[in-house]
């Protein structure tokens, strides 16, 4: 349970500032001595879920998630992720995971571990990710090297 002069703060740090999450709710609380550092984040979590206080009520506050598409399959994002260097039979290696995720849903719809971050494996990922869902309407990646047109 926490204090009436915390929950008071909760509800003006909410109304300032929507987009405050639990973890920084509860730092302001400490600060400002509405709260001893003793009581958890998870409480003032508790509070803020069991009081709806999660998400912006603002109608006017844009939301900043800018790519979001308002369907499935109308934007897919691609991204290799560099995950540590294993040792497989003496050889030290780096590991790429490729991913391809949909922007709606977050369906993760492509995705494989490869040795090398090259064009191929891309479009090793991208041809299972399309013959299990179709062709998307836009695909964005953030890298170049990999979608460098080879000349004939």
């Amino acid at each position: 349970m926490l204090p009436d002069a915390a929950v008071d703060e909760i509800y003006r740090l909410k109304a300032e500032f929507p987009r405050l999450n639990a973890t920084q709710i509860h730092r302001q609380l400490v600060a400002g001595s509405f709260i001893p550092a003793t009581v958890s984040v998870c409480a003032v979590r508790r509070f803020v879920k069991h009081h709806d206080l999660k998400s912006a009520k603002n109608p006017s506050m844009r939301d900043r998630r800018a790519f979001e598409e308002d369907a499935f399959g109308k934007l897919w994002q691609a991204d290799t992720c560099y995950l540590p260097y294993i040792t497989e039979n003496g050889v030290r290696r780096r590991v790429y995971c490729i991913m391809i995720i949909d922007d709606h849903s977050r369906l993760l719809v492509g995705g494989e571990l490869f040795y090398s971050d090259n064009a191929y494996h891309f479009q090793k990922v991208l041809k299972a990710a399309v013959s299990a869902y179709g062709i998307p309407a836009k695909l964005y990646v953030d890298y170049s090297d990999v979608l460098t047109i080879p000349t004939f």
